[in-house]
């Protein structure tokens, strides 16, 4: 009989690497085509970075998960497990966020200089990152054992039972 949720794996680590070829490939054009080198491509090639960086991890999450998940999973390996997984998929919406916001510094004050600069474009993008790998921090600090309700009782579990009954619910 077919696993379904081997299948159901499989198809998202397809997916994951077609996002990553596509975008290793958008980013490569952005960077090689001279009429593309723009201040405001930036921006995109920040974009495309950050879906590069949470669909690597999302891969290497989800081929860990079913060839040896309990390594991965482990209680030395737990905490930094979910901190690479909180931020590495928090830098997607950023990266958006950074967007909107340079483009209505833009618009409201499209007089100065400044906000139309590398420096600007700069600051925006070394900001995202550096907020989120600092939103992602609290993962260190909590404590090695995950604890959660399940039907109204407290049960303490280990990291990887966690993601047993995570993916038992999704």
């Amino acid at each position: 009989m077919v696993d379904v949720s081997r299948v159901l794996a499989t198809l998202q680590c397809i997916v994951l690497l077609i996002v990553v070829i596509l975008s290793i490939l958008y980013t490569l054009l952005s960077i090689l085509i001279p009429h593309l080198r723009h201040r405001l491509h930036a921006f995109h090639i920040n974009v495309c970075m950050s879906i590069l960086c949470c669909c690597i991890y999302w891969l290497v999450q989800y081929c860990m998960s079913e060839t040896s998940p309990r390594q991965f999973y482990s209680a030395r390996t737990c905490s930094v497990v979910f901190y690479f997984q909180t931020m590495c998929t928090l830098q997607v919406p950023l990266s958006m966020i950074v967007v909107s916001i340079h483009r209505l510094c833009c618009v409201v004050y499209h007089n100065k200089l400044f906000f139309k600069s590398i420096q600007w474009i700069s600051t925006c993008i070394i900001s995202q990152w550096l907020i989120g790998m600092i939103i992602s921090l609290p993962m260190f600090v909590r404590n090695q054992t995950v604890k959660f309700y399940f039907y109204q009782r407290r049960v303490k579990s280990t990291c990887f039972d966690f993601f047993l009954s995570f993916r038992l619910v999704v």
